[in-house]
C-alpha cells in the first residue's frame, strides 16, 4: 500500500502528466490485478489527461478484464472518441482496441450471427472514421485486421 501512495502523491502533484497515470495504471494492473482499485484511478486518469490515448485503450482493456457490460465498453469508447485527439494514431489505437475487443466478445463455437453483425458494423464504422482524418488509418491496419478475421473466422475469403 506504500506504493499506492507514493503513486497518489504523485498524480496529486502531477495531474496533468499522463506519463505518471501510464505507470500508475500499469502498476496497479500489473501487481495488485484489482479492478476495483485500478477502474476509479483509470477513470481520475482519463478526466485529467483525456488527450492521452494509451490511457483510454489501456482502461478499455482494464474494463474487460473486468467483465464490464458491452455498454459501458462502448460508453468508454464514444467518450474516448469524443475527447479530441490531436492526432489520427491516437483515435486509430482506440479503435483498434475496441475493434479487438468485439472480435474478443464473439462466442464463435455458438451462435454468433447478433455479435459478428455488431463487429462488422462498428469496424466499418472505424474505417469510414478514421478515413476522414489525417494520417487516421495510413498504412490500411484496420482494414487489414478486418479481412484477417473474416478469412480466419468466417471463411470469407
Amino acid at each position: 500500500m506504500s506504493v499506492i501512495c507514493l503513486y497518489e502523491r504523485s498524480v496529486q502533484e502531477n495531474c496533468l502528466e499522463p506519463e505518471v497515470w501510464i505507470n500508475y495504471t500499469k502498476y496497479l494492473d500489473a501487481k495488485l490485478r484489482d479492478e476495483t482499485l485500478s477502474i476509479p484511478v483509470f477513470e481520475r486518469s482519463v478526466r485529467n489527461c483525456p488527450w492521452c490515448s494509451q490511457l483510454w485503450s489501456d482502461y478499455l482493456l482494464t474494463l474487460e478484464r473486468a467483465k464490464k457490460s458491452h455498454q459501458t465498453v462502448k460508453g468508454t469508447v464514444d467518450r474516448a472518441l469524443s475527447c479530441g485527439f490531436a492526432d489520427g494514431g491516437s483515435y486509430l489505437q482506440i479503435w483498434t482496441t475496441y475493434c479487438d475487443y468485439l472480435r474478443r466478445w464473439i462466442r464463435w463455437d455458438e451462435d454468433h450471427e447478433e455479435q459478428l453483425t455488431l463487429f462488422r458494423a462498428n469496424i466499418e464504422k472505424a474505417v469510414e472514421h478514421l478515413y476522414t482524418i489525417p494520417d487516421g488509418d495510413p498504412t490500411g491496419s484496420l482494414r487489414q485486421f478486418w479481412a484477417n478475421i473474416e478469412a480466419k473466422y468466417c471463411k470469407n475469403v
